[in-house]
């Protein structure tokens, strides 16, 4: 005699959940899941999810929906630009991927994927940060090699223009004043007319037009000039190479030559400053080399000792 089995009605029920799909069954004893197939369903979804979680995490999924949905943002806004007709699609467009990227997932699965997402966008701002200092350091590099370069280069040009001015001044050095001698005239009428009496002599090569000089009056034994002045001369017919002269200048007697007072045994001291040729070309060191150059070129040569 054939007994035919016996099941259960547990069994059967459980048979019977298991031909449902995976997704429903699941969600009948697991955590709720996002319905992404329609706005009402997405909504509705949402709600349920959300009201499933403790107040301190709905928070923690609220801001991890948007990542996910927000995640493709950048791409559907470029294509918004390109035509009006994708400007009208752009943002259902980023609705419904949104949802799609939603769709199935649990809050916790959503959790997670925002937090992959935050750290691949961290690493890539990152990676893009380093980038940009490596740039920016590669940029700096090669600015300073430029400075560098150029104030090498600047380097050169002052101390050719530092040769030119000794040239300049070895020039002045041949235009010898070989007397010099400072002394008060008595005038019938009025102040007495002070006069710089000084002989010089043409060691250059060219004709000399105007010649000008510094001079200071200072009597032997005291550190500190009675007077100090400036002036230049324009000689009458130039002096020749090898030529030698006497002049008798009259400063004015109104100016501050008028008011030296010559008991004081001060001697007259000359230098040349300056000369011009027959052309009025000037022989002058100061324009060839200033102070300034000569500190600019003190400064650099520390800077790369």
């Amino acid at each position: 005699m054939h007994i035919k089995p016996t099941v259960s009605l547990t069994v059967v029920i459980i048979f019977s959940f298991v031909l449902i799909s995976n997704t429903n069954a699941f969600s009948l004893w697991g955590p709720p899941k996002i319905d992404g197939t329609s706005d009402a369903a997405f909504k509705e979804s949402m709600e349920k999810v959300q009201n499933k979680l403790p107040e301190d995490k709905k928070k923690l999924f609220i801001n991890a929906v948007q990542t996910v949905m927000l995640k493709d943002f950048g791409n559907i806004l470029s294509l918004a630009f390109t035509t009006p007709e994708k400007a009208k699609t752009s943002a259902e467009e980023l609705g419904e991927k949104g949802m799609k990227a939603l769709h199935g997932k649990t809050a916790d699965e959503i959790i997670i994927e925002a937090a992959l997402l935050n750290q691949q966008t961290e690493t890539k701002r990152k990676n893009a940060e380093q980038e940009r200092m490596k740039a920016w350091e590669e940029k700096r590099k090669k600015t300073l090699e430029e400075i560098k370069q150029a104030e090498l280069r600047e380097i050169k040009e002052l101390q050719s223009k530092e040769i030119k001015a000794e040239k300049a001044k070895a020039e002045l050095l041949k235009f010898e004043i070989t007397s010099s001698r400072f002394h008060m005239e008595k005038e019938k009428y009025g102040p007495d007319q002070p006069v710089i009496d000084l002989v010089v002599s043409n060691g250059l090569a060219i004709p000399i037009s105007r010649a000008y000089f510094s001079a200071t009056l200072q009597s032997p034994g005291r550190s500190v000039p009675w007077y100090t002045n400036s002036f230049n001369y324009k000689i009458p017919g130039g002096i020749e190479p090898g030529e030698k002269l006497s002049w008798s200048l009259a400063p004015n007697k109104f100016s501050e030559w008028g008011k030296v007072d010559t008991s004081k045994d001060a001697l007259l001291t000359l230098e040349v400053l300056r000369l011009e040729d027959a052309q009025g070309k000037t022989i002058d060191p100061t324009e060839e080399f200033s102070t300034v150059d000569q500190h600019r070129l003190d400064t650099l040569k520390a800077k790369y000792q």
